[in-house]
């Protein structure tokens, strides 16, 4: 059974590059279809814009997971700034609270 982990920064940006890729060469025949049923083509029953629908649906999802893709490659390769685990609050008492010099002026919290 193979064990599950997430994907590295360069399969990810493989993987966006070949979607990218389709949907790119897929946008050229699409466009030209969209163009060519604008402007008055043969349009036969339904058969020829459901494909039309189904064809920009794919193009579109093509390009929108390959920029995912590309995103999630980039919040990877950024590193995060690590948490601060060392600094010890000391815990502040539910009875009398410090106040600071100014009348008025509560201390984190205070009412």
């Amino acid at each position: 059974m193979r064990a599950r982990r997430p994907l590295r920064v360069t399969e990810l940006v493989t993987g966006a590059m070949v979607l990218l890729a389709a949907g790119g060469g897929m946008a050229g025949p699409v466009i030209a279809a969209v163009l060519v049923y604008r402007a008055g083509g043969p349009q036969v029953g339904t058969a020829v814009t459901a494909s039309l629908v189904v064809a920009i649906a794919a193009v579109a999802v093509c390009l929108v997971t390959g920029l995912w893709l590309l995103a999630t490659a980039w919040r990877r390769r950024t590193p995060r700034p690590a948490t601060d685990t060392t600094t010890v609050r000391p815990p502040v008492s539910h009875g009398l609270r410090p106040r600071l010099g100014m009348s008025g002026v509560a201390v984190r919290g205070a009412p």
